[in-house]
């Protein structure tokens, strides 16, 4: 699994926690000091069995400046994201069938 994580975040730190307490081994990817292409974002967002909209952070100054508006495809979101990566939400986990928005942490129980 791998785990899509901001460790200034309270959420992310919480996701990550949860994850270690249930004995999960996961890989930690830290996008904003590793930033995802827009062809690896794509791949994520094809995958989640989730909505676009839950993996846009929508009170991000970037969301309201670049993102505000437009009618957004995968395409579209991923070529945006890869721009501005802390619209990205957090924490995300993703397993070989999928990848889940971790708001709240809980939601990863679903698939662990």
């Amino acid at each position: 699994m791998k785990f899509y994580h901001n460790a200034r975040c309270r959420k992310s730190r919480e996701g990550k926690q949860l994850l270690e307490e249930k004995n999960i081994e996961f890989q930690t990817i830290e996008y904003l000091k590793e930033p995802l292409d827009k062809k690896e974002i794509k791949r994520i967002l094809n995958k989640s069995s989730q909505p676009l909209e839950h993996f846009l952070r929508k009170t991000e100054a970037d969301f309201k400046s670049n993102f505000k508006g437009i009618e957004l495809s995968i395409d579209k979101a991923a070529d945006l994201l890869s721009q501005y990566p802390k619209v990205l939400q957090r924490p995300l986990l993703e397993t070989k069938d999928d990848v889940i928005v971790g708001r709240p942490p809980e939601n990863f129980l679903e698939v662990i």
